[in-house]
């Protein structure tokens, strides 16, 4: 097949070119999509800005305190509470190929360690101060929370 000679194409610009025509909507229409929308904006900043995750309580074994956080799109859990004075060992079990969480720190121990992916990594430190100590990914992205309890009696 042969494409027309260029002369036969018609081209309209400027004020040759048609209006643009508004599109009669219901209003029950556009209030299900204003609202619908509302609502999804509302989710977001409550899943972002207020949502808490719920505690985990790391297991004592032995002398050491231990939990498992499985990295995958975050941290989870992304609190963990232990109890100050004892050794604390992390095991960060990476499943998220993103090179944000190719590494966790703890800035306020002076900890930044290496999270190869699809592999269990263990950080070994002794929390000795109660508080709360936030740790994140390489970039800042994805954060935790280490709450540090005093020590029971």
């Amino acid at each position: 097949m042969v494409a027309p000679p260029p002369a036969a194409i018609a081209v309209t610009t400027g004020s040759d070119a048609a209006p643009f025509r508004a599109v009669a909507q219901p209003v029950w229409a556009k209030t299900t999509v204003t609202g619908a929308g509302l609502v999804l904006i509302g989710w977001e900043l409550w899943w972002f800005l207020v949502r808490r995750a719920k505690p985990q309580t790391a297991a004592i074994a032995e002398t050491w305190q231990e939990l498992t956080i499985t990295v995958d799109g975050g941290y989870q859990p992304s609190h963990v509470v232990v109890q100050a004075g004892q050794p604390l060992r992390l095991h960060f079990d990476r499943r998220d190929p993103n090179h944000c969480l190719d590494e966790v720190r703890f800035p306020d121990f002076q900890i930044a360690q290496h999270l190869p992916n699809n592999q269990v990594t263990a950080i070994e430190f002794l929390p000795t101060q109660p508080g709360r100590y936030e740790f994140t990914c390489g970039m800042a992205m994805f954060r935790g929370v280490l709450e540090v309890q005093p020590a029971s009696a």
